[in-house]
């Protein structure tokens, strides 16, 4: 499914400036992008706020080329076309999240790196994008189960860490891994942001427990994004592709988080939390 939408691993300073020019941004991946609660997912929440934010209004034109169940070589495969486009200018890479694992926990490292190599190839002789590896959140659903590659019966993965930080943190190297690999040298960070809003306590880690011990990052499914999610997901990328600080991201009346349903209180509490990942 195409969406069309017209309206450094790590951010150490954050500077605002108007932009000169139109950004064309794409988003290559699978429905992890897609949230199940409106049509764009978290490219359009990215877009959405970047819209409202004055020196970034209609700065980025956002691309959504994403499937269900694609990988990124299914992509090189059968949606070059798009992809090796000479227009765009920031590519984003997302591969599914299972493949991005350890081949001891189910994933396939091999095919995952194929695919980055062959779209960077494409997009390197067809324009001068740059690209970015976005970085998958962890599944809860790999987690929690009797059975799960992560559960604590199947994956002892650390002392006192919980299965969560290790699925997170195997995703986190597998990205960094191939970026160094291959020399890409981007990693945007959604999935460490999922993991610090655990953390902080802001956001539920389990959702299979039954407690609600914050808000749900996750939709109904446990793999896309909630309207929570995506925020976070969205900030995250704002600090990566525009260098702007996530605290100063308006999120009062008519802001983005007030049209997603978050309260002022909790996308403050969010956005303070992007901020620290962003800076370290």
């Amino acid at each position: 499914m195409v969406l069309r939408l017209i309206s450094a691993t790590t951010v150490t300073a954050f500077a605002v400036a108007a932009s000169a020019a139109t950004v064309n941004v794409l988003f290559v991946g699978d429905d992890l992008l897609l949230g199940d609660f409106s049509t764009g997912g978290v490219p359009a929440v990215f877009k959405d706020m970047a819209d409202r934010i004055p020196d970034l209004i209609d700065t980025y034109n956002v691309t959504i080329q994403a499937t269900s169940g694609f990988t990124l070589q299914d992509h090189f495969e059968k949606s070059a076309a798009v992809i090796g486009q000479p227009q765009w200018n920031w590519i984003y890479l997302q591969e599914q999240t299972t493949l991005v694992l350890p081949d001891e926990q189910g994933g396939n490292h091999e095919r995952f790196a194929e695919g980055v190599k062959n779209l960077q190839s494409l997009i390197q002789n067809t324009s001068n994008a740059h690209i970015s590896l976005f970085q998958n959140w962890l599944l809860p659903g790999l987690v929690y189960p009797a059975g799960a590659p992560y559960n604590q019966d199947v994956y002892q993965c650390g002392e006192d860490l919980p299965n969560i930080i290790c699925m997170q943190g195997d995703i986190s190297d597998s990205l960094a891994s191939v970026s160094v690999g291959f020399d890409i040298g981007d990693v945007a960070f959604p999935g460490n942001s999922f993991l610090w809003s655990i953390d902080d306590g802001i956001a539920d880690g389990n959702p299979y427990d039954g407690v609600e011990a914050g808000i749900n990052l996750w939709a109904d499914d446990n793999v896309k994004a909630s309207k929570a999610g995506a925020y976070v997901a969205a900030l995250s990328l704002l600090a990566n592709i525009a260098s702007f600080a996530p605290s100063d991201v308006p999120n009062g009346v008519n802001s983005t988080a007030d049209a997603l349903g978050i309260s002022s209180d909790v996308a403050t509490e969010l956005q303070a939390r992007i901020e620290w990942i962003a800076r370290s």
